[in-house]
């Protein structure tokens, strides 16, 4: 009897679930589906154990709104308790593998080469520098969405299916990160300059997002910065925290960093300042254009996250040290350079290039793609925020062992990093 192949859709399911587990077995220390994390603790968690679900899809946190969270976070209200920590695991996991189906297929038409495209989706699910804070945690998958507005704003696919998806990615990723907000102006320059409907329906959903964002956050009050506003010491810190990581790594990068110093920063750049003019010499120039808006963007990013959270003095450039802190808000920045050499080396070549260079820039594109490879292996297993635990099964016990006590009473539940808590009334659940 003759098989029938399988049915793209059935290959599609199983790849996205390979890669769901493949997110899950990244974290060392305790299992990612028995630990959550703070933010997913104390901003979804327990508001949905202990609240009325619908008026919490529209009530900020940490001073803006975050309705992807909120939104995953709502069947917790009926699913058993104990099924929390996986819940909230393996949903991140799920929607980071679906963001980064789409900016593969956002970036048809923009990028040539399919191993090129899906090159890049692989970074999104597998980047090292990931691995720190925002793996498995759901309150951070907003980093992931900002990356995929970037890429659902500069596509050229105007199918209707895409088009819908365009719409929800940058209307979900403003009303979940203010970072999106980056993205107006670009959004803008684009419909002017390209003069397509499909354009100005995406540009029109960022900027209704973007006005209930706004008003969101003039309504709220969020966290005061750490330190001071300031930009002094960006450029260094981009240099080392998105250039250097991406060219040894992030897991590597701080070995990396007390081995080698300054000189570390001068070889990523000198390295990525060559891969960037052999493959800008190679490529028709209105390519230039969108590598050159990532790597802007990129810069944007960085300076515009350290300055609103008052970080840049916790990241310092000095000789002999160095700190993951901060890590979530590099994530951004990276994936955007990344972006733009991918842009670079998938672009169309220029009719009047030379043999000689198109051969070259051949072997940049198959370096490029090599290098991200090894390093999301060599940084696949990584110890994060949630690695030291606490147990979420230990801590549920406890609760409802202290519960058991007596009525009216309340218990603390602990989550990573283990001196975060939060006070859970034992009516709750």
């Amino acid at each position: 009897m003759r098989r029938r192949p399988l049915t793209p859709a059935v290959v599609a399911t199983v790849l996205v679930v390979l890669a769901v587990v493949a997110q899950l077995l990244r974290q060392r220390g305790t299992p990612a589906w028995d630990v959550v994390q703070s933010d997913d603790g104390y901003g979804f968690l327990v508001p949905v154990w202990t609240n009325d679900v619908v008026p919490l899809l529209w009530r900020s946190y940490a001073g803006y709104l975050q309705v992807v969270p909120r939104l995953v976070a709502t069947p917790l209200a009926a699913l058993p308790a104990s099924w929390g920590a996986a819940y909230l695991t393996v949903t991140s996991a799920v929607i980071t593998v679906l963001l980064g189906w789409f900016v593969a297929l956002a970036a048809r038409g923009l990028v040539r080469q399919a191993w090129l495209r899906w090159a890049l989706a692989l970074t999104v699910i597998f980047l090292p520098g990931a691995g720190w804070e925002t793996t498995g945690v759901l309150s951070e998958q907003q980093f992931v969405l900002v990356l995929a507005a970037f890429w659902a704003v500069i596509s050229v696919q105007r199918s209707r299916p895409m088009l819908v998806a365009r719409v929800g990615v940058v209307v979900l990723a403003v009303t979940s990160a203010p970072l999106a907000l980056l993205f107006l102006p670009l959004a803008a320059a684009i419909v002017w300059w390209r003069r397509d409907r499909t354009d100005a329906i995406v540009a029109v959903a960022l900027v209704i997002g973007s006005i209930l964002q706004g008003i969101a956050m003039l309504v709220s009050s969020g966290p005061p910065p750490i330190g001071p506003r300031t930009l002094r010491g960006v450029p260094s810190i981009y240099l080392q925290r998105v250039v250097a990581s991406w060219a040894v790594g992030d897991t590597q990068l701080d070995d990396a960093w007390r081995y080698l110093g300054t000189p570390l920063l001068v070889f990523a750049t000198a390295l990525a300042v060559a891969i960037i003019a052999v493959l800008a010499a190679t490529v028709a120039r209105r390519q230039w254009i969108w590598a050159g808006a990532a790597f802007t963007w990129s810069g944007f990013a960085l300076a515009v996250s350290l300055w609103s959270r008052g970080i840049t003095e916790q990241l310092p450039v000095q000789e002999g040290s160095f700190s993951y802190a901060g890590a979530r808000y590099v994530l951004v920045p990276l994936w955007l350079f990344i972006s733009g050499l991918v842009l670079l080396a998938g672009g169309p070549p220029r009719e009047d290039s030379p043999v000689w260079s198109g051969r070259t820039a051949t072997i940049a594109r198959y370096a490029l793609v090599a290098q991200l490879a090894v390093m999301a292996v060599v940084g696949f297993r990584v110890d994060s925020l949630r690695s030291p635990g606490p147990s979420f099964a230990s801590e549920l016990r406890a609760v409802r062992a202290e519960c058991r006590e007596g009525p009216g009473r309340s218990a603390v539940m602990r989550f990573a990093p283990p001196s975060f808590y939060a006070t859970v009334p034992c009516d709750a659940r």
